[in-house]
């Protein structure tokens, strides 16, 4: 009995070897190559300009020269998503640089809001220069890509500074603060 048992399961290995040894598949490999992953870029310009640094009399033509205590004005900012990747970009604004910051309450006197093109739409109410400078601010604005947007940019000067109530006055008569500059950054939407 033993014997016939060792017989069998010898009969059995030789058999399933056999099935192994036959029962081969085929493989083949192929490769595909030429693959390139390109990156786009975010790219807000000033419209109609090809420099990131523009000056703002060389696009607004009506930026107010002189102000006095309860006077305003307003210009208009064309904005345009030129991004190579499909992208539509969330607009924040900064003012990053005054030249005579520190020797004027001009800076808390002088505020600025940001509309639509319109002014149906106030995409930042009015705050002051200090304001401005202290964060990058969100203007609420989304461009698609290859779209132009335009925002006005009110400026005013108050009659009363907004921290002590004090009335604006010979303090800042004859004050500058010149080469302002508000940075605009446009960063992808997510």
């Amino acid at each position: 009995m033993k014997k016939i048992a060792m017989s069998l399961a010898t009969i059995a290995m030789v058999a399933t070897m056999s099935i192994g040894a036959t029962g081969a598949y085929f493989s083949d490999q192929a490769s595909v190559k030429g693959i390139n992953f390109n990156s786009g870029n975010a790219n807000l310009v000033i419209y109609g300009q090809n420099d990131d640094d523009v000056n703002i009399t060389d696009v607004v033509s009506n930026w107010p020269k002189t102000l006095y205590p309860g006077a305003s004005d307003w210009g208009v900012v064309e904005l345009s998503n030129k991004s190579t990747a499909n992208i539509a970009l969330n607009v924040s604004g900064q003012l990053t640089e005054a030249t005579g910051w520190n020797s004027s309450r001009l800076k808390e006197a002088v505020e600025i809001k940001i509309t639509n093109a319109n002014n149906s739409v106030t995409l930042v109410d009015y705050h002051n220069l200090v304001w401005w400078n202290a964060a990058d601010r969100n203007l609420n604005l989304q461009i698609p890509q290859n779209t132009d947007a335009t925002v006005r940019m009110y400026i005013r000067v108050r009659t009363n500074y907004a921290s002590d109530g004090v009335e604006v006055g010979n303090e800042v008569a004859n004050m500058s603060l010149t080469n302002v500059k508000f940075v605009l950054t446009g960063a992808q939407a997510h």
